[in-house]
């Protein structure tokens, strides 16, 4: 087992849809793209996240979009 299915597993074992950092988020089906190519930055700070629809626009995404926001720190 690799550590992105070490990661994906474990995710899913606390109900995370997927990663989110404090500029960026991705899911568990594209985990970590942040890992090939610098536009996210360092995925070693991302924290599991849920996925919803955002209500605002935001830098890098619009109203509609697919967005994953970090959960509650004290599951």
């Amino acid at each position: 087992m690799n550590i992105n299915k070490i990661i994906i597993s474990h995710l899913k074992s606390i109900g995370a849809d997927g990663l989110a950092g404090d500029e960026c988020g991705c899911g568990i089906d594209a985990l970590m793209p942040c890992s090939d190519w610098s536009g996210c930055g360092d995925c070693r700070d991302c924290v599991p996240a849920k996925k919803v629809i955002a209500t605002e626009a935001g830098e890098c995404h619009d109203i509609g979009d697919v967005i994953y926001t970090k959960m509650e720190e004290n599951r």
